[in-house]
């Protein structure tokens, strides 16, 4: 594999793994987290927040801020466990190295080339998503546990929970059949956390769960929250006390990218850009972009926990809903924390909302789809 200039960190492809054995695929590369550096993690976080800024449309609509467009020599980048930030390229370094550089330097950055591009990648788990939504019920799509863009691979990694050649074979003849993907044995339950209490603990339908991210909508101030914990029209209310409304739902959505209600405050309520019980935690109400290998941590009603991204685009079943496009992360999560604050390690940017777990693994949606999907807006202030 041909490298160009920076560090001399091995970078290992994926290639020819058709056959399913077990996890350990996944959990290979993992990061170590006792040799993580933060201070270099950070700035590599940073310059990959640069880059895909630079990334954006000029002009969008409403002057909202825009969806990413990237480019088709782009292959996506990640954090390695050294704090490097490692930029993939298809085709000829030197053809598209030059651009990335004027943005983000070659300082502390490994440049490197990939076959194929982040968008290549990106269209294929869209495909297996179409198949999966336009066939809820089949056995094909109930096998299905995980669908995930890995970046540090360069390829997508499909969970099977039956994951015999046969599986394979079928799914292949049947869904997709592409080179890029890798398949591999995995059975998760990825739980909705509203069933207890969260953070700033908030009370609608039955459920407990969590404030997320203060936001504006339609005239209204308010916050995110978890879908499948409050629906549109319904009344939030103190997690202490129930009969304290403090608020009401004024759009929700619970399919797709987006599993967020936001929440409109009621009269004599407030929301403040804050987390609850901590006085010294900085929140930059700026939309932060996932990327893998980034540090991230949970506010919820569980407390604090951090992690780092395994998997920047993750596709799987949340109680018979197929979510998709979240982040899959290592940070600690149990029932209550679904809403919860994610924010960026380092710099405080607002990452997204809880949205399930497992066993070690903790799931968020992207702020930036939220807000998309939803038409609302981060509040400044």
């Amino acid at each position: 594999m041909k490298r160009f200039v920076i560090y001399l960190v091995g970078f290992f492809a994926v290639l020819g793994l058709w056959s399913c054995s077990s996890d350990d695929l996944l959990n290979a590369e993992e990061v170590n987290v006792e040799e993580v550096t933060l201070t270099s993690a950070g700035e590599s976080f940073e310059k990959a927040q640069n880059l895909f800024d630079s990334f954006r449309p000029k002009v969008t609509r409403n002057g909202e801020l825009g969806q990413i467009d990237y480019p088709d020599y782009f292959g996506g980048c990640y954090i390695d466990e050294n704090g490097t930030l490692k930029v993939l390229v298809k085709g000829k370094l030197e053809n598209s190295v030059s651009l990335l550089s004027s943005v983000i330097g070659s300082d502390g950055v490994s440049y490197e080339e990939c076959l194929y591009s982040r968008n290549e990648l990106m269209e294929l788990k869209k495909q297996i998503a179409d198949y999966v939504i336009n066939n809820t019920s089949s056995s094909i799509s109930k096998n299905i546990d995980f669908v995930s863009f890995s970046c540090k691979k360069n390829r997508v990694v499909v969970g099977l929970k039956s994951c015999s050649g046969s599986d394979v074979e079928l799914f292949k003849s049947v869904v997709l059949d592409a080179e890029p993907l890798v398949f591999v044995a995995s059975d998760t339950k990825n739980v909705e956390q509203g069933d207890v209490a969260s953070g700033q603990q908030i009370y609608a339908g039955g459920f407990n769960g969590s404030v997320g991210y203060k936001a504006n909508y339609g005239g209204y101030t308010g916050f995110v929250t978890a879908a499948h914990l409050v629906g549109s029209g319904e009344d939030v209310y103190l997690g202490s006390d129930h009969s304290q409304k403090i608020a009401t739902c004024r759009t929700a959505m619970h399919q797709g990218t987006v599993d967020a209600a936001f929440c409109g405050m009621n009269s004599g309520w407030y929301m403040n850009i804050g987390v609850y019980g901590q006085s010294f935690v900085n929140i930059n109400t700026v939309e932060g972009t996932t990327v893998e290998g980034s540090w991230v941590k949970k506010y919820g009603y569980n407390g604090y926990s951090e992690g780092y991204v395994i998997d920047e685009s993750y596709d799987a079943w949340v109680s018979n809903v197929y979510m998709m496009d979240l982040a899959k992360t290592t940070y600690a999560s149990t029932g209550g924390d679904s809403g919860g604050l994610i924010l960026s390690q380092t710099d405080g940017r607002i990452m997204g909302i809880h949205q399930s777990g497992s066993n070690g693994i903790g799931n968020y949606c992207k702020v930036g789809n939220i807000n998309y999907m939803l038409g609302i807006t981060l509040a400044t202030w």
